[in-house]
């Protein structure tokens, strides 16, 4: 079975910061099917097309993150409409800023769609900050640079350069009552906050 137009991908970036596990979550659909090969050889392609492209999330990503965070693997999952088994790249590239000493701070990039109501507003947390990308309670404009480029990145739609598979970004609207028919609205923005997140205990790490 291949992904048909309107699936629904998720990528993990699973890492460690200071022995704390992160999860840092992107959702796709499926906008062009390409080629079409089978699901799983889709996902593990466009498992290392992620990994691999200079200007994507990813790449974005590693230079926003503190040197003390650690990626283990990413894996790429269709969510809907059916539930494939999760493909996993294992990695171990480190974050590219300086040495974070704590795992509860994040830096924050909201990220939103063109129409209103709060199910229509997300953000992502990203795992770390470096002491030296503090001041005070804000961050420093080089770490805002950095966020602006990740936040560009993120409104990218990848083609994957095997399969042709266009993968558009959007913001996941899981239904908790029936998964498999969760929706997607496309993502049309994606805004860096100055500001250091303090992360709950329950959520520290999960920087969906």
């Amino acid at each position: 079975m291949a992904l048909a137009v309107g699936d629904i991908v998720a990528v993990k970036i699973n890492g460690l910061l200071l022995g704390q596990r992160t999860i840092t979550t992107f959702h796709y659909f499926v906008a062009s099917p390409g080629s079409s090969p089978s699901t799983i050889a889709a996902l593990d392609q466009f498992n290392a097309y992620f990994a691999a492209y200079a200007f994507g999330p990813y790449a974005t990503f590693l230079e926003c993150v503190p040197v003390t965070w650690v990626n283990e693997f990413n894996t790429v999952q269709q969510v809907t409409p059916v539930l494939s088994v999760a493909r996993f790249n294992v990695l171990v590239d480190p974050g590219t800023r300086g040495a974070a000493t704590t795992a509860n701070l994040a830096a924050v990039v909201t990220k939103g769609t063109n129409f209103g109501g709060r199910d229509q507003v997300g953000s992502w947390h990203l795992p770390g900050v470096a002491a030296a990308d503090q001041t005070g309670g804000d961050l420093i404009a080089a770490l805002e640079a950095k966020m602006v480029l990740f936040g560009t990145s993120t409104l990218l739609s990848l083609t994957d350069p095997v399969t042709g598979i266009v993968f558009s970004p959007g913001l996941f609207h899981r239904n908790p009552e029936a998964p498999l028919t969760s929706t997607i609205t496309p993502l049309t923005r994606a805004v860096p906050q100055t500001t250091i997140r303090v992360m709950r205990r329950r959520t520290v790490g999960f920087g969906i």
